[in-house]
């Protein structure tokens, strides 16, 4: 089984990975904005909710490096029994496998995030995860 430290700083990338968001994903007219502006404040609003996933991630990221009871296999394990098991850690090929179920962009911090609030459920009264 692949070492915690590598499970984690794999994670810590996916995290921090570009959400991808397409601007013509969002009723923009041949990638002219609507004039009414819905198209743009359907882009924020998605900006905005993968945005508030990263530091709540990078945080448990960091409580899960400090966690020495905290081993490799119950990460791997645990990722299966979240998110309906679509964040999968691949062994072969040492990353973190997603599968998704709607819109990639939207889903992919959310499904980290699960998976370590789970793992790390002590700190989910931080402030932090107040508004998730």
């Amino acid at each position: 089984m692949t070492n915690k430290t590598i499970i984690l700083d794999k994670l810590e990338q996916f995290v921090k990975q570009r959400p991808g968001l397409d601007f013509a994903n969002y009723g923009s007219n041949q990638g002219r904005v609507c004039a009414d502006g819905t198209a743009l404040a359907a882009y924020r609003s998605d900006t905005r909710y993968i945005t508030k996933y990263y530091a709540p991630c990078l945080f448990l990221i960091d409580k899960a490096r400090q966690d020495t009871a905290l081993k490799s296999e119950q990460i791997a394990e645990t990722a299966k029994q979240t998110f309906s098991g679509r964040l999968t850690w691949e062994e072969t090929r040492q990353e973190w496998n997603y599968t998704t179920g709607q819109y990639w962009p939207t889903e992919y911090r959310m499904a980290a995030w699960t998976l370590l609030k789970k793992l790390m459920g002590c700190y989910s009264d931080h402030p932090s995860f107040k508004s998730l």
